[in-house]
């Protein structure tokens, strides 16, 4: 009984986990992960994640898929969210599709925002895509 309360334990705070990847990484592919991101590096690929924020240096060629996106960086390419938020030296030039957007002032946007009650609808969950260890299934 212990040890199952002590996995379900891991098992969330894994999922509640924050990953920093720091300016000057350069990642081609895609990027899937179940918790929060932190992203200054350079992306040319997609990312999914529960909560994604693009720092001041970070790029992203590809899109972005998550409950929350907050961009302060820039992005070539789809943010699928929902709830967006472009900080004012955000750079995005590609369409959002999203349920509530944020745009300070100084936010750069070329592209089309468009307002749908979930965005995310039909994209598989994150648990889906993420490869698992079946041998601790056992």
């Amino acid at each position: 009984m212990f040890k199952k309360l002590k996995e379900a334990k891991v098992q969330a705070t894994r999922r509640e986990a924050l990953s920093i990847i720091t300016d000057g990484t350069v990642i081609k592919g895609n990027l899937i992960m179940e918790g929060e991101l932190h992203f200054d590096g350079a992306i040319e690929g997609n990312i999914t994640a529960r909560r994604v924020t693009l720092g001041e240096h970070g790029k992203v060629a590809g899109t972005i898929t998550a409950d929350y996106v907050e961009v302060y960086g820039s992005v070539l390419g789809e943010i699928m969210a929902r709830t967006v938020k472009l900080g004012t030296s955000a750079q995005v030039n590609g369409n959002i599709t999203q349920e509530t957007i944020t745009v300070e002032s100084g936010a750069v946007l070329e592209g089309r925002c468009r307002r749908v009650d979930d965005p995310i609808e039909g994209e598989p969950p994150v648990e889906d895509l993420l490869i698992t260890d079946k041998s601790q299934d056992k």
